[in-house]
Order: C-alpha cells, then sequence, then structure tokens
C-alpha cells in the first residue's frame, strides 16, 4: 500500500483529514459502535498538523450530535460541565476502557476518569476494597458484595479499576461521548 493512499497512514495530511472525513460520514450514517470508534481514531490521528488541531474533539462533538440520546433526560454536557460532590470506583472492562482512551485523547484534556489494570489477587483484593469503601461512604452497602467477592469477579474476568471525579471538567463530556459511540444507534430499516 502506497504512503499516499486514501488512509490514516498517509504522509499527506489532507489525505488524512480527508480519511477522517469519510470516517465520520460513514459514522453518522451507520450508526455502528465500530464505525464511530474508527472514525474519532482518524480525526484524532488527523489532529496531529496545524490544520487539523481540535478535528478529534470536532469528531467527538459530531458522533454526539447524530446519536439519539441514551435516556430521555440526557443531553450532552458541555467540555467544562462539572458535577460537584460525586465520584465513583468500580469495575470496568478493557473494551469500555478502550474508548475512554481514544475519547480522552480525541477531547485533547485530562479528565477525572482513571483506570488502573491489575495483574495479581493481591491487586485485585485491594481495589475491591477500594470499590466496596466507596459503596458504604454512598450509603450503597446492601447494594454491594463483600469485597472477597468483588475481587474474585474482577479477577475472574479481567475487569480493571476504574476511578471518576465528576468535578473534573471534561469528565462529563468524556464519560457522554463513550456512551454515544458505545451506542449502537443504526437505522432499523435501510434509507
Amino acid at each position: 500500500m502506497s504512503r499516499e493512499s486514501f488512509s490514516p497512514e498517509s504522509t499527506n495530511p489532507r489525505i488524512r483529514r480527508s480519511f477522517a472525513h469519510a470516517k465520520i460520514n460513514t459514522a453518522i450514517a451507520s450508526g455502528k459502535p465500530e464505525d464511530k470508534l474508527a472514525a474519532v481514531e482518524a480525526a484524532t490521528a488527523a489532529s496531529k498538523t496545524v490544520k487539523g488541531i481540535g478535528f478529534g474533539r470536532q469528531a467527538v462533538s459530531a458522533i454526539l450530535n447524530s446519536t439519539p440520546p441514551v435516556l430521555e433526560a440526557w443531553d450532552p454536557h458541555a467540555i467544562d460541565d462539572v458535577y460537584p460532590g460525586r465520584g465513583y470506583a468500580g469495575w470496568t472492562s478493557g473494551d469500555f476502557v478502550r474508548h475512554y482512551d481514544v475519547v480522552q485523547e480525541a477531547l485533547g484534556i485530562v479528565t477525572g476518569v482513571v483506570h488502573r489494570k491489575l495483574e495479581t489477587a493481591s491487586e485485585y483484593r485491594v481495589a475491591a476494597d477500594i470499590i466496596y469503601a466507596d459503596a458504604v461512604e454512598k450509603g450503597y452497602l446492601g447494594e454491594t458484595m463483600p469485597p472477597s467477592e468483588l475481587a474474585s469477579i474482577g479477577e475472574r474476568q479481567q475487569l480493571q479499576l476504574q476511578r471518576v471525579d465528576w468535578s473534573i471538567p471534561g469528565t462529563l463530556r468524556q464519560s457522554d461521548a463513550v456512551r454515544a459511540i458505545m451506542r449502537d444507534s443504526s437505522p432499523l430499516l435501510p434509507r
């Protein structure tokens, strides 16, 4: 494949931006999560030039604006919106972490979402204690499992620890974008 081909690997920044535009249009038309993720990745790669600055953020906005809300009351947040006083700790899958990382890079900001990949049984036990303590602090004690069961589930499913701080600007927007990208909004009938 030529380096000047229509792809994100092209050495020509104009071709990379055109490729990203095509990916965004495909994602909006299809509504498929995999197309949305590929569009954000292509736009972020194309934004590494002077003329492409902010292109990843534009792709995220375009996908958010074209995806019907997950909930009726869902109104995508502005980049600097915050929700003070609430955060959480919990398990998340590697696929979900990948989506968060792609969106964070596209937005070009550091948000209040931190993921930690765990390797050993003792790391899973420590993470389970963090999740359990968070549930106790928030009054969800009756709705959560004991730390030993949490650790067992996390280790068995190879989950990662996710800690979220909604008081950091960009965190709500990142969460909105991840939900929009992961939601299959493909049309039921051909257009």
